[in-house]
């Protein structure tokens, strides 16, 4: 399904084909309202091997991170834990090498601490940011695998706020709070109960 199809379908289930514009913007908001939670389609995993490096480039397509993972030389990995950026400024400045610990997203880089002293490899869990949709024929995971998932949420947003009939808007929330729930279990089924276990 393409952005102007969802658009067009959910204008057709409300009986309004004058509302194509507002539709839109619910359908952005819709997936603007999940983009943070993994789902397998938007879930990636990447590794890579660093070498006295406090600064990492971070994976193609990353949005946020779910889970680090780092092993020296071979030896069970091991969570790294996330700090914020003054706390990186602070300590950063004492030049401290050894296995890294910390992790947090300065510029555009993954950044460790300390900064490793031998060869790390970093196994990331992170949610990728699908492409942007403006034209009627865009699309994308949302559109497909999510299209239940977005078509009612942005139901949900076209009565409440635009047609302000909160309880049909109810109605639709509820069944994309059961198609969420689904697409969870599903999650599951796909390995992310084991990307649960490191967190």
């Amino acid at each position: 399904m393409s952005f102007g199809t969802m658009r067009d379908r959910i204008a057709f289930d409300l009986n309004r084909a004058d509302l194509t514009s507002s539709i839109a913007l619910h359908i952005k908001s819709a997936i603007k309202h999940y983009e943070s939670k993994s789902y397998f389609y938007n879930e990636q995993h990447s590794t890579a091997t660093v070498t006295s490096q406090e600064y990492v480039s971070l994976p193609t397509g990353y949005k946020s991170f779910r889970a680090i993972r780092c092993s020296i030389g071979g030896n069970d990995d091991y969570k790294l834990d996330p700090k914020n950026h003054d706390w990186f400024e602070k300590v950063s400045r004492s030049g401290v090498v050894g296995n890294p610990i910390y992790y947090n997203v300065t510029d555009s880089q993954l950044r460790l601490y300390p900064r490793p002293d031998q060869t790390a490899t970093l196994t990331m869990s992170f949610n990728q940011e699908l492409s942007a949709v403006s034209a009627s024929g865009d699309t994308n995971a949302w559109f497909n695998q999510g299209e239940i998932l977005i078509r009612t949420k942005a139901t949900a947003y076209t009565l409440r706020f635009t047609m302000h009939d909160n309880e049909r808007a109810i109605v639709f929330d509820d069944q994309a709070a059961s198609e969420e729930l689904g697409l969870d279990r599903r999650n599951t089924n796909h390995g992310t109960e084991a990307i649960e276990s490191w967190l």
